[in-house]
């Protein structure tokens, strides 16, 4: 329950949508959910943080192989990944030398 206890927490984490053809109507919807995915650089000694997610962007920093990073699958996408590395630097590198754990975070591996 809600500080209130009059809202169930579960219900103040849904998002509600009104029918504009009915003043009655009403549905309860997730809202949708931080995707967040742990990930460590492999296939490469440096992999090139980049301040957009295109060849020609800004590099930020290159990161050498093995570090840690965090990616966020909300902004990622086929061929870039978003990402924020163990110390703190954010930005965009190419997905497929970034060795994706699904399972957990970097403790896991």
């Amino acid at each position: 329950m809600s500080k209130n206890n009059k809202i169930p927490e579960e219900v103040l984490e849904k998002e509600i949508l009104y029918d504009e053809n009915s003043d009655c109507v009403e549905t309860m919807v997730d809202e949708p959910k931080d995707k967040i995915t742990y990930g460590i650089v492999c296939g490469c000694d440096k992999l090139r943080l980049r301040e957009e997610p295109y060849v020609d962007s800004r590099i930020i920093s290159e990161l050498p192989k093995h570090t840690r990073v965090i990616v966020d699958e909300n902004i990622t996408n086929d061929e870039w990944a978003y990402v924020e590395t163990e110390f703190g630097s954010v930005g965009y590198c190419m997905k497929n030398y970034i060795d994706l754990n699904t399972k957990g975070d970097w403790h896991d591996r």
